[in-house]
């Protein structure tokens, strides 16, 4: 099973939220995970997809939906089915994080909107 989760709100960067989220995937070993700082307007947003055995992406969506890191500003979680690839859990965890490095910014240096990224996918 794989989603797509869009957290948004005025600081959801620089306040650990990928550390917070890679530690949860790690303890339920979810085979698959990715997350990336994004921006969406004037809007912080963390973008991550999962996959997993249905019991692990559905523990993870719970633990997601009541749990943030200390200092994050949530305004929306967003959750929705994913079809695109996953990246394995092991790779991610070796960093550097997906396609953008820990600020956030694309090899580029570019930093891109959310929906720029979900054209690439």
């Amino acid at each position: 099973m794989k989603l797509r989760i869009t957290i948004t709100g005025p600081r959801v960067h620089d306040v650990g939220y990928r550390y917070f989220l890679l530690g949860r995937a790690m303890g339920l070993r979810l085979p698959g995970f990715d997350a990336s700082n994004l921006t969406d307007g004037k809007n912080q947003v963390v973008d991550i997809v999962i996959d997993g055995k249905e019991s692990q992406v559905e523990a993870f969506k719970e633990y997601i939906e009541n749990n943030k890191p200390s200092g994050a500003e949530v305004t929306s979680i967003n959750i929705s089915d994913y079809d695109g690839d996953v990246m394995p859990m092991a790779e991610y965890a070796l960093g550097p994080y997906s396609s953008s490095n820990a600020q956030g910014k694309f090899d580029d240096g570019q930093q891109r909107s959310l929906e720029e990224d979900r054209m690439r996918s």
